[in-house]
């Protein structure tokens, strides 16, 4: 990887997929969550690493995002 971060955007609202998608993240990569999921559905992170990779996670709501 060169650095510049790889962006990536997680539709389907499964727990599982978001937590892959953040480890597939370069450094100061940017997950975006645009899927709905069920109220109280969580997504563990491992810290030490999103730390040191500095990424950023962002959601997505109507209107916030740019064509």
């Amino acid at each position: 990887m060169s650095g510049t971060g790889i962006a990536t955007s997680h539709t389907t609202a499964r727990p599982e997929l978001l937590r892959k998608a953040a480890d597939a993240l370069a450094l100061r990569g940017t997950l975006a969550l645009v899927g709905a999921a069920a109220p109280g559905t969580e997504v563990s992170f491992e810290i030490g690493l999103s730390l040191v990779k500095g990424w950023t996670f962002k959601t997505v709501i109507q209107g916030s995002s740019v064509p």
